[in-house]
């Protein structure tokens, strides 16, 4: 729990330091403050801008694959209008935001991992009728409608391995009861 913590922590501080880094572009370029989140929210969380992409080109980022054309366009026109931001900016400050969105990216990035790996830790306890190990992830944030890679949720696993205390607990948590996995299985 006090892990989740300080990389809740550390990643609410590496966004600070950049939207604070952001504004100070903002403000030597002339630019709106609101101008620039508006740029930096259309890149969403843990990915940003980068602001040592030449002239024409758009930082494509693999690990956040993007659900249609117009949010591609919309994320394309955001980078390519903070590229154009950066290279008006002296070479130590595209630096320093290079710095600050690198670090913004690695720390979402071992968030999201971090997250996958207590939702995985959390079916597993489904899996073995662990009731204390459910509580205790449950009340750190993982929810009973968590699923891994196949779609599969705790109720699912603990209906499957024959877990009737980890089933009541999941059911008295708001467990969906009809979801289906990748196979079209449900916990019924």
């Amino acid at each position: 729990m006090q892990v989740r913590l300080l990389l809740e922590n550390l990643q609410d501080m590496a966004e600070a330091d950049f939207l604070e880094a952001l504004e100070a572009a903002a403000e030597y370029s002339g630019l709106e403050p609101e101008e620039m989140r508006e740029l930096n929210s259309m890149l969403g969380p843990g990915s940003g801008p980068s602001f040592s992409v030449s002239a024409g080109q758009a930082n494509t980022d693999a690990s956040s694959p993007l659900n249609n054309l117009a949010a591609a366009k919309q994320r394309q026109s955001a980078e390519e209008r903070l590229a154009a931001l950066g290279r008006t900016l002296p070479p130590a400050f595209r630096a320093r935001l290079e710095q600050l969105r690198a670090l913004r990216q690695t720390v979402a990035e071992f968030a999201r991992k971090q997250k996958a790996l207590r939702v995985y830790e959390f079916l597993l306890a489904a899996a073995g009728g662990d009731l204390g190990a459910m509580r205790s992830l449950m009340a750190q944030g993982v929810r009973p409608s968590s699923t891994d890679y196949d779609r599969r949720n705790a109720l699912m696993v603990a209906a499957h391995e024959g877990q009737d205390a980890a089933v009541r607990l999941l059911l008295s948590n708001h467990a969906p009861l009809n979801t289906k996995d990748a196979h079209g299985n449900t916990a019924l």
